[in-house]
């Protein structure tokens, strides 16, 4: 019962939020998808999808799955297709899947491993993917 208070305890210092930003410590995995609606911080890992407005993957941060927002900056790995209006790929990150971009800045040093595609509207493509979960039911009120 200790154990379980202390993983608690750590994954409420390890994930903190304010009002418009989510920050994932490097200390943390997520195992499931992360919908937020405002900027999310990983400097741990996340195995499975990310939407939210937009998202930085730190030096040491990873997602493993789709990553879906209007901005997104990698400095980190992401192994799984990315839809983004803005997206940066910073020196050293290390990007492996399909790319769908209305803008694109890849930085000297930088490591890209996919298709990339630039779209007027790529956060529409997101939705149309076979990556894409299935919509979830409506419950009635």
């Amino acid at each position: 019962m200790q154990q379980s208070r202390e993983r608690i305890g750590m994954a409420d210092q390890a994930a903190e939020t304010t009002d418009d930003a989510l920050s994932i410590s490097s200390k943390v995995t997520i195992i499931g998808n992360v919908h937020f609606d405002g900027q999310i911080d990983i400097q741990g890992t996340v195995q499975g999808e990310v939407r939210c407005a937009s998202v930085h993957v730190s030096k040491y941060g990873t997602v493993m799955g789709m990553i879906v927002a209007d901005q997104v900056t990698v400095s980190g790995g992401v192994n799984g297709s990315i839809y983004a209006n803005k997206l940066v790929l910073k020196t050293n990150c290390d990007v492996e899947g399909g790319i769908y971009h209305r803008e694109l800045s890849l930085e000297d040093g930088s490591y890209f491993d996919g298709k990339s595609r630039p779209h007027k509207q790529p956060l529409d493509l997101a939705e149309a993917s076979p990556d894409a979960p299935a919509a979830l039911p409506k419950v009635a009120a």
